[in-house]
C-alpha cells in the first residue's frame, strides 16, 4: 500500500474531481485513511503471498545500509545492530519484481499523485526490498528473518 502525507494545501477529499475513494481513468480504487493520507493496493493478497513466497526461496541477501548524506559523495554509514538488522535483495531472480513495482508505480501511483496533489513527478528513487529480524547485541542476523516487501 502506498501511504503518504498530502502537502499543505487545502484538504481537498470531498471535491467530486477528485474521485475520491474509487477510480478515475482506469486507476486502481484507493482509500483516503485520514486528512491527506491515501493508500491504494498494488497487488492483491494472492499476488504479494506469491512474490514473499519468490524473495524467500533467493540467495543474495546482504546486509542493507542506512547513510546519513551531505551529499553524493559526502556521507557516513549508521548502524545500530542491537536495534535493527535489515538485509537487501541482491540477486538477478528478483529483477521481475523489481520491474513489475516499478510498472504499478508508473501506472498507478504518479498518476494518483497527479490527481490528487496536482503534483507531477518526474522522477523517484529506486526501490529497495527489504527484509528485517530482530536487533542483534552481536550484530549478527538471525536464521529466517522477517519479510517486509518494497520497504
Amino acid at each position: 500500500m502506498l501511504r503518504t502525507a498530502k502537502s499543505t494545501r487545502a484538504n481537498q477529499r470531498d471535491s467530486p474531481a477528485l474521485g475520491v475513494g474509487h477510480a478515475r481513468n482506469d486507476m486502481r480504487a484507493y482509500q483516503e485513511e485520514c486528512a491527506g493520507v491515501i493508500s491504494v493496493a498494488l497487488y492483491d493478497v494472492a499476488e504479494s503471498k506469491a512474490i514473499v513466497e519468490e524473495l524467500r526461496c533467493l540467495e543474495g541477501w546482504a546486509p542493507a545500509l542506512v547513510r546519513r548524506a551531505q551529499d553524493a559523495a559526502n556521507y557516513e554509514i549508521l548502524s545500530r545492530p542491537e536495534v535493527r538488522s535489515a538485509s537487501t535483495i541482491t540477486s538477478p531472480g528478483s529483477a521481475r519484481i523489481y520491474y513489475e513495482f516499478e510498472a504499478r508505480v508508473h501506472a498507478t501511483v504518479k498518476p494518483l499523485i497527479k490527481q490528487y496533489w496536482q503534483l507531477d513527478l518526474k522522477d523517484h528513487a529506486g526501490t529497495h526490498i527489504l527484509r528485517y529480524g530482530p536487533g542483534d547485541p552481536e550484530g549478527q542476523r538471525g536464521a529466517r528473518p522477517g519479510l517486509s516487501a518494497f520497504g
